[in-house]
């Protein structure tokens, strides 16, 4: 009873949020009262889903939230993530969708404006002069390219996702830095990318990482079958990296199938995320009228 009264109150202020606060602000996007109500607005969605982790299910100790709003997930749809995502950054990558990055050394500097991470990185010497290099910049686009299509094959993927993520936020944001390329378009791609690198499990299935670990696993069952089980029997770095479990179990696989789920609900969330800013950016643009 007490945590339905705690969202039923953190829904109301979220509301009044966002029909009171933010459309009697000062109507610009960046103000500081709707900076404000962002944040304030954020954090009371985060309590509405911590209210959710708390009640659980006594009969099997399974939050309700797990399986109201996320449910497990199987390897094949975090394939489906892993491909899309990579490929469409990738495609982007492509000189005819965009300029070669090293031409943007050729730009004049007082267009070159960064913004985010790239500013901070800039302004303390990180980049040592990346902008006016044309060679640096065509040799970080092309280990981009080689990182996002290892990634779309599923080839050593627990190492390439993490370089490929890092890798793309400096492609991405020296594009950015010219005002010219309509870099949040590609946001929810780049954040996916994110999670999977961070969760893991991305290549459990259409990828080549799978198709070696299932090699490595009939090379060992035939060792076991020659008599040669003190090479089938020993831990592997290969499968400690890459986290396939021997044997598969029932129980194994459930709790991979649940944590796939989170990491699918992670990325619904990115998704949801981009619409809920939009809608009040609008909101503290046009007020209720908008809608």
């Amino acid at each position: 009873m007490m945590m339905k009264k705690i969202r039923n109150l953190c829904g109301t202020i979220f509301l009044g949020f966002c029909l009171w606060w933010l459309p009697n602000g000062n109507r610009m996007k960046d103000g500081a009262s709707q900076q404000l109500a962002r944040v304030t607005c954020a954090a009371f969605l985060l309590l509405l889903c911590m209210s959710d982790f708390s009640l659980r299910n006594r009969g099997n100790q399974t939050t309700l939230f797990f399986e109201r709003y996320v449910g497990p997930a199987s390897a094949r749809s975090l394939a489906a993530m892993r491909i899309s995502c990579s490929v469409l950054l990738l495609t982007f990558t492509s000189d005819h969708m965009t300029s070669p990055l090293a031409a943007t050394a050729q730009v004049p500097r007082w267009m070159c404006r960064p913004t985010g991470i790239i500013r901070l990185l800039n302004e303390c010497g990180v980049l040592g002069g990346l902008f006016e290099d044309a060679r640096s910049l065509w040799r970080l686009e092309q280990l981009t390219r080689a990182a996002l299509g290892c990634v779309a094959m599923g080839l050593g993927t627990p190492v390439v996702a993490p370089c490929a993520s890092i890798l793309w936020l400096f492609y991405g944001g020296v594009l950015r830095a010219y005002n010219t390329w309509r870099g949040h378009s590609f946001i929810a791609a780049w954040w996916t990318l994110v999670v999977l690198a961070w969760r893991g499990g991305a290549a459990d299935a259409a990828s080549l990482d799978s198709c070696l670990c299932a090699l490595y696993e009939d090379a060992k069952l035939a060792n076991v079958a020659r008599g040669r089980w003190w090479t089938a029997g020993r831990p592997s770095h290969w499968n400690r990296r890459f986290s396939r479990p021997l044997p598969h179990t029932h129980a194994t696989e459930l709790a991979r199938a649940a944590d796939r789920g989170w990491t699918r609900f992670l990325v619904t969330l990115i998704f949801a995320n981009n619409y809920l800013m939009a809608g009040l950016s609008k909101l503290c643009a046009s007020g209720v009228a908008w809608a």
